[in-house]
């Protein structure tokens, strides 16, 4: 296996690359990596499926990190998936699906924790991966496909397994019968298994075999002494710098503030010669934040960044250039084609419009709220600020007219203009703000007391009060993603519900995966059953199951079986 070393560079991505402060635990035994494996469903994808995978740590103690990362990465060293999954019993497991549009390449599966970090970016498990998409040639039928049919004999003749495995009932096997397997594990101890069963005609079983040389480095013992620069990751751990947008030159202010639009808190953050960092608690899906400057002599959008891992070039050379189209590459898209067309025949899309997704309103009570649905003869909401709120002034300087709110527990008015949030988010261009068309606002608060901004909001904006405005079609949501203090966090991936396809039998389903399962427990000798319908093609397919015992051993298990026919 080739090393890759770790070059910092600025990038979209939350993978933190230097140290944390803090006191680090002591530990009683002597650290060792995450030893990762994963196992994947499939050795190469169609641009449109799904990715299935199962994580295994094979450590003979409970490891402490509780998340583990999974990337998807191109050839020019970006990421263009990323997800943070769970680890529960020293596996984890997830999935994500291939847009229809994926470029057809060759990519980098990367999965790694931080704490792995601490022992040399080696540790890092990753695979290439070959992603085609049959949009971009014509592919036909070929007259010779018949002569790539797997030779069964040979697979059959499968030993040395860790896993026994058997069909119990349906024999002979016709289309769509559900097949009851039974498992054994040939050590008898418990184990923690994920499942692939494949069409043999169109999918070439996994070959353990070629990691040989990564399980043989993932059981050699790390040196005893290891300096540990990162602790295991609990939270999800973000890291970054701030510089100033015009300049370019680090912001020196300790005062900045992250407002987490997910749950509308601010929190303060610490930084030194612009470099900050930051723990977020657990969550599922995305969280949107924007990092704030709250010194009130600089600017108070700074640009934010942080950091990732940097392939070295022989790293990158590996996925370089496009994926082998391969006679058996060209018959699972051919038949990939075919599945498409027997979906567009036989099943109906019933969406038939769009939803749009209102901004909830803050959960906070303000002192003044306008619905604008009383105000239809107002142009846009500078002019509504000057003719119809009282509490609040307009002045003239130079070209533009400025607004200040009045405060009615001081019964002064605030000695700054206003702060803007707008669904959600705050923005600091007025007269964008100003300027929205009415017609697309639906709702504007005030929070015009000391009380009130106090209460719900960062103390400095006691200074200028806080204008919310709540617009129809999220009006302002491009200009917001491309705010340079924006940070779009990944937690936790989402539980996947897919909805399942309408099942007629008179449509052909041809899929070559016919049954994935992440997460198949044996209960303490090692014993387990499986239950799984076969598809409507005849042929051969195989059942092949991956795992690890409770002594962090890696299992394999194969078994080939024929479908014959309805």
């Amino acid at each position: 296996m080739r090393k890759f070393c770790a070059h910092i560079v600025m990038c979209s991505l939350i993978l933190p690359l230097f140290p944390v402060t803090g006191n680090h635990p002591a530990y009683s035994f002597t650290p060792e990596p995450d030893k990762i494996f994963v196992h994947l469903d499939k050795s190469f994808y169609v641009a449109g499926e799904s990715i299935h995978y199962k994580i295994y740590f094979l450590n003979e103690r409970d490891i402490d990190s509780k998340i583990v990362h999974v990337d998807l990465v191109d050839a020019q060293d970006s990421v263009k998936i990323e997800q943070i999954v769970l680890i529960s019993d020293n596996t984890a497991s997830g999935e994500f699906r291939l847009p229809v549009s994926f470029r057809e390449g060759n990519y980098l599966f990367r999965c790694y924790t931080t704490w792995n970090i601490n022992f040399g970016n080696e540790y890092i498990f990753y695979k290439t991966l070959p992603v085609y998409n049959e949009w971009l040639t014509g592919i036909s039928a070929d007259k010779n496909m018949d002569y790539l049919t797997r030779d069964t004999a040979r697979l059959k003749d499968i030993k040395n397994q860790e896993l026994n495995v058997n069909t119990v009932n349906c024999k002979p096997i016709h289309a769509r019968d559900t097949l009851s397997v039974e498992i054994q594990t040939r050590s008898t101890k418990a184990a923690n298994l994920s499942v692939t069963v494949f069409d043999l005609n169109l999918i070439q079983p996994l070959d353990l075999n070629q990691h040989d040389e990564y399980l043989a480095k993932l059981k050699r013992q790390p040196m005893d002494e290891v300096e540990l620069r990162f602790d295991p990751e609990a939270s999800i751990l973000v890291q970054g710098s701030v510089k100033e947008p015009r300049t370019g030159d680090p912001i020196t202010s300790n005062v900045l503030s992250l407002y987490n639009k997910r749950d509308f808190t601010f929190t303060r953050i610490k930084s030194k010669d612009g470099v900050f960092s930051f723990k977020l608690p657990l969550f599922h899906g995305k969280a949107n934040l924007q990092l704030m400057n709250m010194n009130p002599y600089q600017e108070k959008v700074p640009l934010v960044q942080t950091r990732t891992i940097l392939y070295d070039v022989e790293q990158l050379a590996i996925i370089k250039g496009p994926p082998e189209r391969t006679p058996e590459v060209n018959k699972y898209l051919y038949f990939s084609k075919l599945r498409r067309h027997f979906r567009e025949i036989f099943y109906q899309d019933t969406t038939d419009s769009l939803q749009l997704v209102s901004t909830p309103y803050l959960q906070f009570l303000p002192d003044k709220s306008y619905d604008m649905g009383k105000y239809r003869y107002i142009k846009n909401m500078g002019d509504f600020i000057h003719q119809a709120v009282t509490n609040a002034g307009t002045y003239k300087e130079g070209d533009s007219r400025k607004i200040l709110l009045f405060n009615n527990e001081t019964k002064k008015y605030f000695m700054t203009k206003p702060w803007l949030l707008v669904d959600n988010y705050f923005i600091f261009n007025d007269s964008l703000v100003y300027n929205i068309p009415f017609t697309q606002i639906k709702r504007i608060d005030l929070y015009i007391t000391n009380r009130s901004i106090f209460k719900y909001f960062e103390p400095i904006m006691v200074q200028g009060g806080v204008i919310a405005i709540y617009t129809k079609n999220n009006f302002l949501s491009n200009y917001v993603e491309s705010s340079p203090n924006m940070l779009e966090i990944n937690g936790l991936q989402n539980v996947q519900n897919e909805e399942s396809s309408i099942s007629y039998p008179a449509a052909p389903d041809l899929e070559p995966l016919i049954f994935w399962q992440a997460d198949l427990k044996t209960d303490e000798n090692g014993f387990a059953r499986l239950n799984f319908q076969t598809n409507n093609i005849t042929g051969h397919c195989m059942i092949q199951l991956i795992g690890m015992d409770e002594n962090g051993n890696l299992l394999e298990g194969k078994y080939i079986y024929q479908v014959t026919g309805e």
